[in-house]
């Protein structure tokens, strides 16, 4: 046990470090991250402004500057953490040290399902390209898989082992994981198709219904808030919904498919085996719990009508014990076979941050290097009161300090303003007429402009 908490300290270290690392592995915060960067420094000062205040955020309704189809919680963490502090600095490691923590909850998990080799699972989830990746952003993914984690682990063993604190501990969690990302809300689906199948004997249970009131009063807030802003008690979530249709389009059904080389071979190998085990009515309770936690993810995720990768990392977890349950089946030769697969997966994620390196310091390097440089320009030499427009609202707010409303598509806007060109976005065929109608400021690099800056002319 001693060396086993040794190897697990080493881990988390080791895990740590490299989220540190994917964190630098591109020059620009993305559009999200600023996103929840600039929400959190809103909250620092003003609490129950939980608005987009100063930049936009592409969204469908008439509420335009309503913040409530992001979820509250990561903003709320970064601003407690930049009052805490008193300084900025530090909120670049707030999700890495959320994604380290992560892997002692899914070894506290594995422990519970898989005995001496738990940390052979938390090492293939907190190595693993998707967990690494996003583990150096300022975003939710991470932190509502943690949570996820530990409402599970909580659920387990409070009703499964009967330990009432940790019942209570499920509601706790399954609210903050809810806070954190609204898909978060499968695990009522999780949890009921367990029960359902497994444990309908809980239904008598009281702590069952004290656990989902906590997580309903935990909930409040949001539906106080909802109701006050979209006059529904439900509007944040509304909203959302009718955002994840508005922003990235739509991608098909059998997207997941993508997913596949951010996780690894062994754990869709594990996923197949528990398959079989549940045909052949060998799964206990354990193999039904993560059967069922894969399949309500894969399914839900699947009937989204926008997906990305990092929206099945909820899958990780439950991918990453299947397969050393699998592994575990092959006899002697197990743990030699597991370090060669952690090992792939280290090599794995390397490749995924280096590529995302060479994106954007190689490839995009220009590019990215003349966006900052046009942000440090305004920054230093433009009064403070004169808008930015621009197509990337909430990354020039974060890097300006500039107010930064969107680019209207006529491209008239008022007087002692600023916009901000990019050869990228829609003002990108506009340049005759704004160096026609305004005032180059500044420009970059010389030669082939990809960013310029254009003030309106004195009238």
């Amino acid at each position: 046990m001693q060396n086993e908490n040794r190897y697990l300290v080493g881990l988390l270290i080791f895990s740590f470090l490299f989220y540190l690392l994917a964190s630098q592995a591109s020059p620009i915060r993305w559009w999200d991250e600023t996103i929840y960067l600039n929400l959190g420094e809103t909250l620092s000062s003003d609490a129950f402004n939980y608005r987009f205040t100063g930049y936009g955020d592409y969204n469908p309704v008439e509420q335009w500057y309503s913040a409530g189809f992001r979820p509250p919680l990561l903003p709320y963490l970064l601003a407690a953490m930049s009052i805490l502090t008193g300084t900025k600095a530090l909120l670049f490691v707030a999700v890495p040290l959320l994604g380290a923590w992560g892997i002692v909850v899914i070894y506290l998990l594995a422990k519970e399902f898989l005995g001496k080799n738990a940390l052979i699972a938390a090492a293939l989830m907190g190595l693993a390209p998707l967990y690494v990746t996003f583990s150096g952003k300022v975003m939710n993914d991470v932190p509502a898989t943690m949570l996820m984690v530990a409402s599970i682990l909580a659920f387990w063993k409070g009703f499964e082992k009967g330990e009432t604190k940790w019942k209570i501990a499920a509601g706790v969690f399954s609210a903050l994981a809810f806070l954190m990302r609204y898909t978060s809300g499968m695990l009522i689906f999780i949890f009921g198709i367990y029960i359902f199948v497994r444990r309908r004997d809980l239904l008598r249970d009281k702590f069952l219904y004290i656990s989902a009131g906590i997580s309903l009063l935990l909930l409040s807030p949001l539906f106080l808030y909802s109701n006050s802003e979209y006059g529904t008690p439900l509007g944040a979530i509304m909203h959302g919904i009718e955002a994840s249709t508005f922003w990235g389009g739509t991608q098909p059904w059998h997207f997941f498919l993508n997913v596949i080389p951010w996780f690894s071979a062994v754990a869709i190998l594990g996923a197949l085996d528990m398959l079989r085990h549940i045909k052949d009515r060998k799964a206990g309770n354990k193999g039904w719990l993560l059967f069922i936690w894969g399949a309500v993810v894969l399914i839900s995720i699947t009937l989204l009508a926008h997906k990305e990768e990092r929206f099945y990392l909820p899958l990780l977890p439950a991918f990453s014990l299947l397969s050393v349950a699998s592994l575990q089946r092959t006899g002697k030769d197990f743990r030699k076979f597991a370090l060669v697969s952690v090992i792939l997966m280290i090599a794995s994620s390397l490749f995924f941050v280096s590529a995302e390196y060479w994106n954007g310091y190689i490839i995009h390097g220009d590019e990215n290097s003349c966006f900052s440089e046009s942000m440090n320009f305004a920054k230093e030499n433009m009064r403070k009161n004169l808008p930015i427009y621009s197509d990337q609202s909430p990354q020039v707010f974060f890097y300006s300090g500039h107010e930064s409303p969107f680019v209207p598509d006529n491209l008239k806007v008022p007087n002692n303003s600023l916009i901000l060109w990019h050869s990228g976005d829609k003002t990108g065929g506009f340049k005759d007429m704004l160096e026609e109608s305004f005032e180059k400021i500044y420009a970059c690099p010389e030669g082939n402009e990809m960013y310029a800056l254009f003030r309106t002319r004195e009238t």
